[in-house]
């Protein structure tokens, strides 16, 4: 094969010595403008309700509190049943918020302790760069270090990991982990030896993985899968062989990593506001592919999207034309990444949360692929990987997606897997020889990053909104404590996200999650154990009373013109 000698003559004259100091500069350096960005998109409030219920928990064992929540108001709720969080587990007569991945839960503790959620940011957005920098050291091995670095920056700043990595969620971790354990195996298998410390280290990242997210564990299998499957490509019997045993290894390892974590885990007797799915098996694989992979925004359609779907078919045709050797293929790509600016310009602040619309960069380099990658076995392996993946995480997915996601959040960790996959694609389009295609880098990548910058855009956006909710919270709070002299006020928020979002209010006063049909109810045990202040954050849509009981309003606060929400302020009569 073609690559195996490349590869000899590269390690003998050191320039993969050389090689890895340069893409290492250059992790440096997309590590930089990752935490450059940070304070620009905000470190302070959160994305999703799901990010807020994991620094819940674990700002709890931070503080020494423990796993378990105390009910804030057991004598107004006989049932239990509203308690602050939604979807809290039951425990024994206690709460825990997230139940799920422990480890995780201590690891974001210990990031609070050493500096807030600024920190969990951050680690998360050097996760984003770390596994770029594992993609390029793997496709180094394929191709020249000139693509490698290409490979990096567009992994890092570029694709849907990028803008994972400023939510907070562990995805960006696992992705990290699956991909390192990915180039551990391989390095296992070029050395041709059973027992080499690249299977170890490969193992212990493929058990790692399921810890942190549950989608970790199917990257983990499908890697082994696809190091077992793909295991012929390989260029010697003996790494053939290896190749089949790293495999296995990794396979079990990412089981015995699922076992463990479920065993760690919490076990909950029932969880708040828990609801079932209303729609069969088959048709929940196809609404969840829909959404991750299709939908264009997730608060329905928009005309102008159909600008946004046209670029990742225009990509398509014009990378299978200079796949064919057209001359028309560089018209295709130029057209494309117009609309993408036209898209941009009419809404710079949107979330994508389709794959294929999110990343069209991927879909074009997707095309570039040529028969030639089956001589590149680490190739191979990328794509079987992805496959493999894919395919598990569709199987297994909600039907409603990831919902708060950009580009499919739940195959975050088979990104590097793709990427890998895809690097002789990039040498290509970047190879100056091909002077049609090389005249569209700079408007294909000024396309990509200014797609990418409407989620960084939508995602400040949104912080922005969280920190306005909580301090019109706070003032509505406050100013109910200045009218009035008597107890402290009971808070209650008919909106499931509200108290997650706003994690760190949650502790000054007792909150309660109410359905908005038992509001009533609510509050007429408030008022028997002689709770006479109320702050009731509803959804506007609900179209809450204004007198309930003997409660009337005394202030409604909107926190922003167009708010879902709305803050009224009840004093008992």
């Amino acid at each position: 094969m073609a690559f195996q000698p490349q590869l000899a003559d590269n390690l003998a004259s050191g320039r993969w010595v050389r090689a890895r100091y340069s893409l290492t500069l250059h992790w440096l350096l997309a590590s930089l403008v990752l935490l450059g960005l940070l304070p620009i998109i905000g470190a302070a409030d959160v994305w999703s309700a799901d990010v807020g219920a994991q620094l819940a928990q674990s700002q709890q064992l931070a503080t020494g509190g423990g796993w378990y929540f105390s009910h804030p108001l057991p004598q107004a709720d006989p049932s239990g049943e509203w308690f602050t969080y939604h979807l809290s587990g039951r425990v024994d007569g206690d709460y825990v918020v997230l139940a799920k991945h422990p480890a995780f839960s201590w690891l974001v503790a210990g990031l609070l302790q050493l500096g807030g959620f600024g920190a969990v940011l951050a680690f998360s957005a050097l996760s984003t760069s770390t596994a770029g920098l594992g993609v390029a050291f793997l496709a180094r091995m394929t191709v020249d270090e000139r693509s490698a670095v290409v490979l990096l920056w567009i992994v890092a700043v570029m694709s849907p990991l990028a803008f994972d990595g400023y939510l907070g969620y562990a995805h960006t971790f696992a992705a990290a982990l699956t991909i390192w354990s990915m180039y551990a195996a391989v390095l296992h298998i070029r050395s041709g030896r059973v027992f080499h410390q690249g299977v170890l280290l490969s193992c212990v990242l493929a058990a790692a993985g399921p810890f942190v997210r549950t989608e970790a564990v199917l990257a983990g299998v499908a890697l082994g899968l696809a190091l077992i499957t793909t295991s012929r490509t390989w260029w010697t019997v003996t790494q053939r062989r290896v190749a089949l045993i790293s495999g296995s290894l990794v396979v079990i390892s990412a089981l015995i990593g699922f076992v463990g974590d479920r065993l760690i885990s919490i076990q909950a007797d029932s969880y708040i506001g828990q609801t079932t799915e209303s729609v069969g098996w088959l048709a929940g694989r196809f609404l969840g592919f829909n959404a991750t992979w299709l939908w264009a925004s997730s608060s329905g359609w928009r005309t102008q999207d159909i600008l946004l779907i046209a670029v990742p078919i225009l990509w398509y045709l014009g990378g299978r034309a200079a796949a064919r050797s057209s001359e028309q293929s560089h018209r295709y790509l130029i057209v494309g990444a117009g609309l993408m600016v036209l898209w941009w310009l009419l809404d710079p602040q949107h979330v994508v949360p389709g794959l294929l619309l999110a990343f069209p960069l991927l879909t074009l380099l997707a095309s570039l692929i040529t028969i030639d990658f089956l001589d590149a076995p680490v190739q191979v392996l990328g794509l079987a990987a992805f496959a493999f993946f894919a395919g598990t995480v569709i199987l297994t997915q909600y039907p409603q997606g990831g919902t708060a996601e950009w580009g499919g959040r739940y195959f975050a960790a088979g990104i590097p897997f793709v990427m890998v996959g895809v690097s002789s694609s990039v040498k290509r389009l970047i190879n100056p020889s091909t002077q049609r295609l090389s005249t569209t880098i700079l408007p294909v990548g000024i396309a990509s990053v200014l797609l990418i910058s409407t989620g960084f855009g939508a995602l400040r956006q949104s912080k922005l909104l969280v920190a306005d909710l909580g301090a019109s919270v706070e003032q509505t709070i406050a100013g109910t404590e200045q009218s009035y002299d008597d107890d402290d006020v009971v808070v209650i928020s008919t909106s499931n996200a509200v108290s997650r979002l706003l994690w760190d209010q949650t502790s000054t006063e007792p909150w309660l999650l109410v359905p908005p049909e038992e509001l009533e109810e609510a509050m007429a045990n408030l008022n028997t154990i002689g709770v006479d202040r109320v702050v009731v954050i509803a959804e506007r849509h609900q179209e809450t009373n204004r007198t309930i009981g003997p409660y009337v309003d005394v202030e409604v606060v909107e926190p922003w013109a167009t708010s879902p929400v709305e803050i009224l302020a009840f004093h008992a009569e």
